[in-house]
């Protein structure tokens, strides 16, 4: 059973209908989203996200911890110095 092609144009446009609804809903959910996750950057005067890098974490210092690249810089002045 052959179907002919004009039977066909208004299925694809409700297809088409329905993924373009479906990527506008999916942007607004993402700048929703983005925006929550700035609330606090946007509204406060100098507001800022807080740092999550080894170095300025309070716990990790308290437990001896610390960033590997400062560590690897330390180790290399050692080195450096144990040689001269």
């Amino acid at each position: 059973m052959c179907v002919p092609l004009p039977a066909l144009r208004p299925v694809r446009r409700a297809k088409i209908k329905r993924m373009i609804k479906t990527l506008l809903l999916s942007m607004l959910i993402i700048a929703i989203a983005v925006l929550l996750l700035a609330v606090k950057v946007i509204i406060r005067k100098g507001g800022r996200f807080t740092s999550i890098h080894i170095h300025d974490s309070k716990a990790m210092k308290a437990r001896g911890i610390g960033c590997v690249m400062e560590q690897d810089k330390e180790a290399r002045r050692r080195q450096g110095q144990g040689n001269g």
